[in-house]
């Protein structure tokens, strides 16, 4: 259960002096991305996608001469060649949460110091953990339906069809050549016909990446470094390699997306240990969060390799009634933050509310994810390398 807030409002004004400052947080991009779609009603728990995969007859088309009627032979009707219609099915299943924030007393909060402001910044963080919650799950939904997880290793080490990756350590950091493999059989299989862009013809498929790994990719690749000076010669002061890395760019087929939320691991004892970007830590009144050391120092990152067909995010309707004079508070399922002050008369309850003087911030989110054509996402995982550069001082100061 949530520490009621009315405990913790900070409220000596003697000694607490100006504006309450408050941490911003770092948010992921996949959620920007992903295809939403309305999850239908009354079919049911259980939902199966059908997948119309590619098909092509064994052998191919089986090809005659057309030749002088002999008695034998038939120009009219020839051989036929079937093509088949091949299909697949994927089943998946909705999932739900319900998100509340820590009580707000009325009559302790009109008393704490600048008590508007607190509860402005009680909820920004909620509706910034939303905001998270999302990003972790579309992040969760595409990486266990990706149809490849790779390993930056000599082989490209690949797992097919897996929700995980299998105990293979990456031996590399993140370059071009990776990129340039998974491009090719991404267009040997037909995945640019909805590639999320297109530049002179070419499909451009969307690398999710930290700026470390854009960073390794380009700038430590003399190569590629080259090709940006060559192509961008007379650009001055708007030259790529002049400007920030925390910026989207494009190269190789690859427009690099960046999001420095992206997953890191360890591989403890044989198993894959995630790595949370954030950490609590003990604050004077409750648990903050802040940035996880093992995230800091984890061996190995993530880059999604996004294409926009792989899943959907399927979220219901609100409903507002089931017919028959039935009503409901339409509330969305997408995470929207409703404020609730619920009266409560038993004041044996913890939750006792008789006078309506406290209330908390609410979300519902619910959705699933459809599976679509799979085989077209990628999940490369590689090797971090921090490659950080000394330059010792002359005469050892």
């Amino acid at each position: 259960m949530a520490t009621p807030l009315d405990l913790y409002f900070q409220s000596d004004t003697n000694r607490l002096v100006g504006e309450i400052s408050r941490y911003g947080r770092l948010h992921g991009r996949l959620s920007s991305l992903i295809d939403k779609d309305i999850l239908p009603e009354g079919i049911g728990y259980n939902y199966t996608a059908v997948i119309s995969e590619r098909s092509s007859p064994v052998g191919g088309a089986i090809w005659t001469d057309i030749e002088t009627p002999d008695g034998t032979t038939n120009n009219c009707v020839p051989p036929v060649t079937d093509v088949e219609w091949a299909t697949n099915l994927k089943n998946f299943i909705a999932a739900q949460a319900l998100i509340r924030s820590d009580r707000i007393c009325f009559v302790d909060a009109v008393r704490g110091y600048l008590f508007r402001e607190q509860v402005a910044n009680i909820q920004k963080n909620f509706v910034g953990n939303i905001v998270d919650f999302w990003e972790d799950r579309d992040k969760s939904a595409y990486f266990i339906n990706a149809g490849n997880k790779v390993i930056a290793d000599a082989g490209m080490t690949t797992f097919t069809n897996t929700s995980d990756f299998g105990a293979v350590a990456p031996t590399s950091a993140a370059t071009q050549s990776y990129l340039d493999q998974i491009y090719s059989q991404l267009e040997q299989d037909g995945a640019g016909e909805n590639a999320y862009a297109r530049s002179g013809g070419a499909a451009q498929y969307t690398a999710i990446m930290s700026m470390e790994a854009h960073r390794n990719i380009i700038r430590e690749n003399a190569d590629i470094r080259q090709d940006i000076r060559f192509a961008e010669m007379g650009n001055g002061n708007k030259s790529q390699l002049l400007q920030s890395w925390n910026i989207d760019r494009s190269y190789g087929g690859f427009m690099h997306l960046i999001d420095n939320r992206m997953p890191r691991w360890d591989l403890v004892g044989g198993q894959w240990v995630k790595r949370e970007p954030d950490a609590p830590q003990a604050a004077n009144q409750g648990n903050a969060s802040v940035p996880n050391p093992a995230y800091k120092y984890a061996k190995y990152e993530d880059i999604f390799i996004w294409h926009p067909d792989v899943i959907k995010r399927m979220t219901p309707k609100a409903p507002h009634s089931l017919g028959s004079g039935t009503e409901f508070e339409s509330i969305p399922y997408n995470g929207e933050v409703t404020w609730r002050n619920i009266p409560n008369g038993d004041v044996s309850q913890p939750e006792a509310n008789p006078m309506g003087n406290w209330g908390r911030y609410w979300a519902q989110l619910q959705a699933a994810y459809k599976p679509n054509l799979t085989r077209y996402g990628y999940i490369l995982r590689v090797k971090r390398c921090f490659n950080i550069q000394q330059n010792l001082c002359a005469g050892g100061y």
